[in-house]
């Protein structure tokens, strides 16, 4: 049987009687078959002639639907019973529709009973004759359904699905966009601050990146050698000072001196030296040695405040490269600012870099160029993009955060991926300062190795809390430092989405919450959880992916994106399938 086309409807009823069952009758008639063929009295405009209205719009109509509630047929006044009233409007129109021949529906509210022909008034005799419907509050999706499958014929499951939805989309309407504002805002809020509030969202990368080591480890040989001035170390060659005088200078130069003989790639000072010494000179002249001889071991300084615009660094050390060894906490994750955006240049697709890091400096030879703030990669001479390192995100230096950057500065930020609690404690990735400088520790072990050295102390005020999945321990700071390096070395660097990104992902978790709201909402509750879960478990898995191949998802707004959508369309659909009060 082919679909007959959309009616135009009339709803009649009694205000006293079926006010309610009507109103809601009629909301989802229009969403049905829109606003425009669909007519109820409270359709009329102020100062129009009711009775002038009613009867021009009954001329127009195919179909008149007539509610009849439990007082429908004996509602009374002072003259009596309304129906046998000449004057009573819900008379004119029933008598005006069976008198017309237009299509008339009875459809019973209320628990009311189809009226005998006997009870009532002659010209409405015919009434009875007419088949009528019956719509009840716990059933009235479908037994809608069956009324429409009467108007415009029978329509298979998926029509019955795609004209719910039309329903919900056209009885969403300004409401839809208020939910939506009020979405957007949640989201908004939750992004700039309510989140980090609780550190879920630090805590989630966390989470993801302990995860994807279960299937991506961090490398057995990461080509990298933490040299700790440890407790033994401070022992046999006395207390560091943090590197401020001339022996651990004079010591220093020897280190370099030893690991350019056993052919090490760099050497690389966790420690600011900024105070002058007369072991300066011996200190920069070892530098430029290793630098020019064969092989080349290029040696880095770290700088920890400013002196102007550039890192502060003894005046006899400054031919030496330095890098910031600053470190940002967010919660339960650190990140590590790898070079400062140039405050001069305009923000465009990529943007020249200033003052480096000191892990950037010591896991790329060339220079940082600028930085590609669309794919996330810091350009540097000499190398292919797919070897140049990547950052993770843009982030602005609040005040205070580090005294080697400015408040303020655009900073190209790398999250760090931290390793295993036991990762540098491993004997093949970490050696006393003593040992290093030892003659019988053997050269094999600092030859093609990136030296970290740095203050790994039990007392030393350099520890910082990290968390590694579910576990969390106090670490050196140089071992985060090592942590940068590696990342770097082997393109582990962890990429959080750009805006767009961003939106895009949360635009789609939106829309599947919506849809699953849509399609779930007639299913029975353990088809619903079931379903549920396995949209949450199925997230959760490509989140893990992206994380084992080094892109964040934002995790905990996605799921709330989803969350909002899914509650507010639901709210919407909940609201339509509900019975109204009556009014009074």
């Amino acid at each position: 049987m082919t679909a007959k086309p959309a009616p135009s409807i009339f709803i009649s009823y009694r205000r006293s009687d079926a006010s309610s069952p009507a109103g809601r009758l009629c909301d989802w008639l229009k969403r049905q078959f829109g606003s425009k063929r669909v007519f109820l009295d409270t359709d009329i405009n102020y100062g129009d002639n009711f009775a002038q209205v009613l009867e021009s719009r009954l001329a127009e109509v195919s179909v008149l639907i007539v509610v009849i509630g439990p007082d429908w047929l004996d509602c009374r006044n002072e003259h009596g019973r309304r129906l046998d009233q000449p004057d009573d409007y819900v008379r004119m129109e029933v008598e005006t529709g069976l008198r017309r021949g237009i299509r008339l529906i009875p459809v019973l509210v209320g628990g009311a009973e189809m009226p005998a022909a006997d009870d009532l008034p002659e010209a409405l005799k015919p009434l009875h004759l007419h088949n009528a419907a019956r719509i009840d509050d716990h059933s009235f999706r479908q037994h809608f359904d069956a009324l429409v499958d009467q108007l415009v014929g029978p329509r298979d499951p998926r029509q019955q699905e795609r004209d719910r939805l039309m329903r919900l989309v056209r009885g969403l309407g300004a409401g839809a966009l208020l939910s939506a504002a009020i979405a957007i805002a949640i989201v908004m809020a939750v992004w700039t601050g309510a989140l980090s509030l609780f550190n879920l969202d630090t805590y989630s990368d966390a989470l993801l990146l302990s995860a994807a080591d279960a299937v991506d480890p961090p490398p057995e040989s990461p080509g990298i050698m933490l040299v700790g001035i440890d407790d033994a170390s401070e022992g046999a060659l006395g207390p560091p000072a943090l590197g401020a005088n001339a022996q651990w200078r004079q010591l220093h130069a020897r280190l370099i001196e030893r690991a350019h003989r056993a052919g090490a790639e760099a050497v690389v000072f966790d420690m600011s030296l900024v105070t002058p010494t007369d072991a300066d000179d011996a200190l920069a002249g070892a530098a430029a040695r290793a630098a020019s001889g064969e092989p080349r071991t290029r040696v880095v300084i770290g700088g920890n405040r400013l002196n102007e615009s550039d890192l502060a660094v003894a005046p006899g050390l400054r031919s030496l490269p330095a890098g910031s060894t600053c470190l940002q906490r967010h919660g339960h994750r650190y990140a590590v600012p790898l070079a400062v955006l140039d405050p001069a240049a305009d923000i465009e697709a990529t943007v020249p870099v200033i003052r480096p890091a000191l892990a950037l400096l010591a896991s790329v030879e060339g220079q940082a160029i600028d930085a590609d703030l669309d794919r996330r990669h810091l350009n540097v001479n000499g190398l292919r993009l797919s070897e140049s390192p990547r950052f993770t995100t843009i982030a602005r230096v609040r005040e205070g955060a580090c005294q080697a950057l400015a408040a303020n500065d655009e900073v190209a930020s790398l999250m760090l991926r931290p390793t295993p609690p036991a990762y540098w404690r491993h004997p093949e990735r970490t050696m006393s300062y003593a040992a290093a400088l030892d003659a019988a520790t053997p050269d094999a072990r600092l030859a093609d190795r990136i030296l970290l050295v740095g203050d790994t102390r039990s007392q030393s005020r350099d520890r910082h809390p990290v968390r590694h999945g579910l576990s969390s321990t106090v670490v050196p700071g140089v071992q985060l430092h090592a942590d940068a390096i590696l990342s770097l070395r082997h393109h582990r660097e962890p990429v959080q989405l750009t805006a767009g990104g961003t939106l895009a992902t949360a635009l789609l978790c939106a829309l599947t919450g919506a849809i699953a709201s849509f399609l779930l909402f007639t299913r029975p509750p353990w088809q619903r959880r079931l379903a549920l879960g396995v949209l949450c478990v199925g997230y959760l898995l490509v989140a893990w992916g992206s994380a084992v191949f080094n892109v964040l998802l934002n995790l905990p707004y996605d799921l709330i994106a989803f969350t909002l959508a899914y509650l507010i369309v639901w709210r919407w659909q909940r609201r339509d399938q509900a019975p109204e009060l009556p009014h009074d």
